[in-house]
């Protein structure tokens, strides 16, 4: 095939647009390029479910570059001269790493297994992965929806090209200089003490996750839904690894600042817990249960610290906030004498201890008979500020118990 046919006398501008001068750097240089594709694109050679937003190819040489002037107009005063034009790239696909990302290693370090599903297939680099193989095409192929005949034939024919063309031009092996196709936070172990990941890779399918959960990691595609357990533990970070020492300290009284016109009782109780009872206007009392961060009377509190760590689901509140939330609400059994509450099903059995020491602690030290409480929320954060949450802490007709740990 012949180069592309030019307007006479035309001639490309020696300044390159900057994108087209970063691939011409690449093949000057041998470096490779990354290259992913949208879903949506219509020259994707992979063709993946919706869930997808973009598939990652691999490392690409560019073999041939060139321009081709489509149109050209000469200023005859000297002014100048515009025009388009199209530029033509050539792409020699070469394995770099694809083996190091997926569990679950077939055989030897060249021959890794990826998992597809419910099928473990052998991972041949010597061809681009997603040209899948001549033995497990049809097994690994994505159910992304019925095709017509044509569309299968044309989809065929590109996979044969791409082979044919892998086969004619042995892959450079780069795998020990480039070895990764994502971020390497990407791949990173989940260690909440170190730092907090923006998202992580699922070694058992391919897909990358956002980081929308507190202490848990679970893919949420269609490939895992069916594998994974909702029930999987996260990693909890103990209450020594959250506070410094200053704050792990004894404190004898609370760093509250309350003006001097409102009421205060103080009380001490025989197991050195104190009451602050403070009076606001119209008789509305706030009541201060406080433990001194003593540790005879922070057992419960540090062992649900960890729990809730490692049992509640705390989803983010929003995408761009830096709050994680769990809410559950809470009914009461009229049919029984007494009545008591009753939790949904579902509801981590941590969280119904925690109702059921909260009560306690507020019949006990808030010398309140039967306390019963409609919901009870989870806050949890990552980083240090002042911001504030969208939806507050705001109680106007019922009573609201915040227990800090």
């Amino acid at each position: 095939m012949g180069e592309p046919s030019q307007p006479p006398g035309a001639t490309a501008p020696t300044q390159r647009p900057p994108d087209v001068q970063v691939l011409l750097d690449a093949q000057e240089l041998l470096v490779p390029v990354l290259i992913w594709c949208s879903s949506g694109c219509h020259i994707n050679p992979c063709p993946t479910p919706s869930e997808y937003g973009y598939t990652c190819l691999g490392y690409f040489f560019i073999s041939e570059l060139h321009e081709e002037i489509i149109e050209c107009e000469v200023d005859d005063t000297g002014g100048g001269a515009r025009g388009l034009i199209r530029w033509h790239f050539g792409l020699e696909w070469a394995p770099g790493g694809e083996e190091f990302l997926l569990d679950n290693p077939a055989g030897n370090a060249t021959q890794p297994a990826v998992s597809g599903g419910a099928k473990a297939v052998a991972l041949d680099i010597s061809r681009p992965w997603w040209t899948g193989s001549r033995e497990t095409e049809t097994d690994t192929a994505p159910a992304v929806g019925k095709h017509s005949q044509a569309e299968e034939e044309e989809e065929a024919e590109v996979v044969t090209m791409v082979t044919e063309k892998v086969a004619k031009h042995p892959p450079r092996d780069i795998r020990l200089h480039y070895y990764s196709h994502i971020p390497l936070d990407l791949l990173a172990h989940f260690e909440p003490s170190e730092f907090f990941p923006r998202g992580w890779f699922c070694r058992q399918c391919g897909m990358i996750n956002t980081q929308t959960l507190f202490r848990h990691q679970i893919c949420r595609s269609s490939a895992c839904k069916t594998s994974s357990s909702e029930s999987a533990l996260g990693k909890p970070d103990p209450l020594f690894k959250l506070r410094d020492v200053y704050s792990s300290s004894t404190v004898f009284r609370p760093l509250h600042n309350v003006s001097h016109h409102i009421g205060l009782e103080e009380a001490t109780w025989d197991t050195g817990m104190k009451t602050y009872m403070y009076t606001f206007k119209e008789g509305v009392k706030v009541l201060h249960i406080f433990t001194g961060n003593k540790e005879e009377l922070q057992g419960h509190a540090d062992a649900f610290l960890e729990d809730i760590q490692r049992h509640v689901m705390l989803s983010r509140e929003d995408a761009s906030g830096p709050f994680f939330t769990y809410a559950t609400k809470i009914g009461i059994a009229t049919d029984r004498d007494p009545p008591i509450p009753t939790l949904p099903g579902g509801v981590p059995q941590c969280i119904a201890r925690a109702y059921l020491y909260l009560a306690n602690v507020t019949e006990w030290y808030g010398q309140l008979e039967r306390p019963w409480f409609g919901q009870i929320s989870v806050l949890a954060w990552t980083t240090t500020g002042t911001r504030k949450r969208v939806s507050p802490l705001i109680s106007e007709r019922q009573a609201l118990f915040v227990d800090v740990t």
